[in-house]
């Protein structure tokens, strides 16, 4: 699909991206150390797997359009986090999860790619 698989993708993976960034701006800030690191592992395991899927189904353009793709999943990733309530969220508990998805994201994404190499 090339370029149109790449468009969808990316669109889908923002679209995600900005549903998780309200879920977890408005929680967040209710959450113990546990929940932060659980839901930050889980979005950050999510992503990385939805990122090589759609990398590797939807995109054929080669390895340019792969590692495009898997820096607009780390952008999108480190976005659930960015400016929470700053009055709420004293604590920058959603800033908390956001890197500990950021580090899930980028530890699976590298490990699928180095299992699962494109083509």
């Amino acid at each position: 699909m090339g370029w149109v698989g790449f468009a969808l993708s990316t669109l889908l993976l923002v679209f995600v991206s900005r549903h998780v960034r309200g879920f977890v701006r408005h929680h967040a800030p209710f959450w113990a150390r546990a929940g932060i690191l659980i839901v930050g592992m889980t979005v950050g395991v999510l992503f990385g797997v939805a990122v090589h899927l759609l990398g590797r189904f939807a995109i054929e353009g080669g390895w340019t359009l792969l590692i495009t793709f898997s820096a607009i999943g780390f952008v999108s990733v480190a976005y659930i986090g960015y400016m929470p309530d700053p009055i709420l969220d004293w604590a920058k508990k959603a800033e908390q999860t956001a890197v500990i998805a950021t580090v899930s994201y980028l530890i699976v994404t590298v490990s699928l790619f180095a299992i699962d190499p494109p083509a």
